[in-house]
Formats: C-alpha cells, sequence, structure tokens
C-alpha cells in the first residue's frame, strides 16, 4: 500500500495536470481579486473593493463549482488507468484490487486537499493585500463553511473514484456521477415539492447542501445552509454517511470483478 501511494504521488507532481488544475484555480481567484482591486482604484464609490464581497464569492456560492472541480481533479489524477490500460502493470507487480482503490482514492483526496487549500489560501492573501479589509468575521465564514463542506467535498471525490472502478471507465464514470449528484438530486427535490419524505431526503443530498439558501426576514441577508447550526452538522453528517456510501460501494465494485 505504502509503496503504491508513494509511486502514485511520484507520478503526480512529476507530471503537469495536477499543477495545470491549480493553477487554473489560482489564477481565477487571484484575477477575480485583482478586477476589484483595479475598479476600487478607477471608481472612488465602488463598494466591492473588500474582503467581504471577495470572500462571500466562495462562501456564498464558490463551493457549487467546487464540487464539480472535484470531479474534474479526480479525472485529472487518475489519469486514464483504464483508458489506456496502466492499471494493468499495478496489476501485473501483484498490486491488489483493494490496495489499487485505497492507494488511488487518498492520493486524489490529498491532491484535491492541496489544490483547495492553495486556491483559498490565494483567494484569502491576495485579498488582504489588494482589497479593504471587512474584518475577521469574513475569514471566519470562509473557515466555517470550509469545515462544513470538506466532508461533502471528499464524499464527491468517493463517488467519482468510485464510479471510475464499478464502471471501468473514467468517461463513463463522469456521466454517472453527473446523473447520480445532479440528475437524482434534481428529481428526488422536484417529487419533494409534493412528497414530504422525499422533501426530507433532499435536505441530505450533497449537491442540494452546497447550494441550498434561505433569507433572513431581519436583516434581507442570504443563510447558507452551514451557518445555523443544525445545518452545520446536517452537512458533516451527510458528508461522512456519503463517504462510509461511496467507499463501500467501490471496494464492492473493485472485488466483483479483476481490475482489467
Amino acid at each position: 500500500m505504502i509503496n503504491f501511494i508513494k509511486s502514485e504521488l511520484y507520478r503526480v507532481f512529476h507530471t503537469k495536470g495536477f499543477y495545470l488544475f491549480t493553477g487554473f484555480g489560482v489564477v481565477m481567484v487571484l484575477a477575480m481579486n485583482l478586477v476589484l482591486w483595479m475598479c476600487g482604484l478607477n471608481t472612488p464609490e465602488f463598494r466591492y473593493n473588500t474582503t467581504g464581497f471577495a470572500f462571500s464569492m466562495l462562501y456564498y456560492g464558490g463551493f457549487q463549482p467546487i464540487l464539480f472541480m472535484t470531479l474534474g481533479i479526480s479525472t485529472v489524477i487518475f489519469s486514464g488507468e483504464f483508458k489506456n490500460k496502466t492499471i494493468n502493470n499495478s496489476i501485473a507487480f501483484g498490486c491488489s484490487a483493494k490496495t489499487h482503490f485505497i492507494g488511488k482514492l487518498l492520493v486524489i483526496l490529498l491532491c484535491s486537499l492541496i489544490c483547495m487549500l492553495v486556491t483559498e489560501g490565494t483567494l484569502i492573501g491576495s485579498g488582504y493585500l489588494l482589497l479593504q479589509d471587512s474584518g475577521p468575521a469574513e475569514t471566519a465564514k470562509v473557515i466555517k463553511a470550509t469545515i462544513a463542506c470538506t466532508p461533502i467535498l471528499i464524499c464527491s471525490v468517493c463517488a467519482a473514484v468510485s464510479l471510475f472502478y464499478i464502471l471501468r471507465s473514467e468517461v463513463k464514470g463522469m456521466w454517472a456521477w453527473l446523473v447520480l449528484i445532479i440528475g437524482v438530486t434534481a428529481v428526488i427535490t422536484l417529487f419533494g415539492m409534493k412528497f414530504e419524505p422525499m422533501r426530507q431526503l433532499s435536505r441530505w443530498l450533497i449537491y442540494n447542501l452546497v447550494v441550498e439558501n434561505s433569507m433572513d426576514p431581519a436583516t434581507g441577508m442570504t443563510v447558507m445552509v452551514w451557518e445555523t447550526s443544525e445545518g452545520f452538522y446536517r452537512c458533516i453528517l451527510a458528508g461522512v454517511i456519503g463517504i462510509l456510501v461511496f467507499v463501500t460501494a467501490g471496494l464492492a465494485g473493485v472485488y466483483k470483478r479483476d481490475l482489467k
């Protein structure tokens, strides 16, 4: 297991896919803060060149695209194992199905975490360097949102990797992820408008947890799920349950037939 993980990390950190993917995220958030900074310089009455506005782009809507990015980075790091049949080399050298699946999953999770931390670090760091400081409360919101949503993002990666193994194809796995995470969620949410059990179930689906919000009648401000105590723990619990479900499904998939 350790040797396989080391070899995978060596491969990832000596190829350009991971760096290009992470660099794209860094460039996007840096460009956003630069635009806000320049608008503030050229337009004195501009009200959005603040860390509060920049950070709100993450915690009020940023985790939805990040959810899709977990699928993207999973595909990039998986690196066409089934398409290029490179998985056969590992199996030929005695790597078991369980070792391959768990090792690959851990490497992808580690790379995803690094990518997220670097991108968020760039957002926060460049925000404080370029924009007007809205106070520590905004940074605290970013941290709280990240803690609440990290299990959901891990769950998304586990879903993607498990589907790759179950379907023996990254392309089929990507489509299956979209159908499962987006399509099935949409159907259950639609039925939830009429049937209460479906509505309750939809509140625990990971896609809904990163997009669901309400309006505070007192302030008129948007309130995301993770901002309430109940919603915060619901995000964490839903993510953990999803991780267990998809990892179990992935292991069952690799044991069902040989990884060839």
